[in-house]
């Protein structure tokens, strides 16, 4: 008789326990599930969904008070006069020389060729299809462009060639500016 009270209570402890773990990990489980759709109910980055708002009759604050002057760092945007009345302000060392070579090469040879003569690979295509081709840098109409016109240009872009102000700094403009007047002789 005593073994099976003890054989009862177990199977009912072990019941109970299972009913009691099965209940656990439904409680659980339902706490995950969405109400709708696939958005789990808890907000994990609560940021990333509300946003700050503006409301009305309140004014917008993307804009700078008047008189502010931007701290980013990024040069202004000068007019086609004011850029070709620069100088170049990088000296031309043997190092420089180097670094402006291989900067001309990663980043205009592709159109204007190795040697800036509008021989480059891109150019073939630009013309294939009808684009002005990239003008032969060597040739008297950039050489006699002052380096302030150069730089315009390199910055602002100019037909089909892209502008370079974001992809590069000034003074890395200037470094294939002297690379250019170096291929021109000058």
């Amino acid at each position: 008789m005593h073994l099976r009270t003890h054989d009862y209570l177990y199977n009912n402890r072990s019941k109970l326990l299972l009913i009691l773990v099965l209940l656990g990990i439904s409680l659980l489980t339902t706490g995950c599930i969405a109400k709708s759709g696939s958005n789990a109910p808890i907000d994990w980055a609560a940021e990333m969904h509300y946003t700050q708002s503006i409301k009305s009759q309140e004014p917008p604050r993307l804009y700078s008070p008047e008189g502010a002057v931007p701290t980013t760092g990024r040069e202004l945007i000068r007019s086609k006069e004011e850029y070709a009345s620069l100088k170049n302000p990088v000296s031309e060392t043997e190092e420089n020389a180097v670094v402006g070579a291989e900067l001309y090469r990663i980043n205009c040879s592709m159109c204007h060729g190795s040697l800036a003569q509008g021989d480059g690979r891109v150019g073939e295509y630009l013309k294939l299809y009808g684009y002005i081709a990239p003008p032969n840098l060597t040739e008297q109409a950039t050489v006699d462009k002052t380096d302030g016109e150069l730089a315009d240009i390199l910055a602002n872009g100019i037909n089909v060639m892209p502008k370079f102000r974001q992809l590069l700094t000034e003074d890395e403009r200037w470094l294939i500016i002297n690379h250019v007047r170096n291929l021109q002789g000058k």
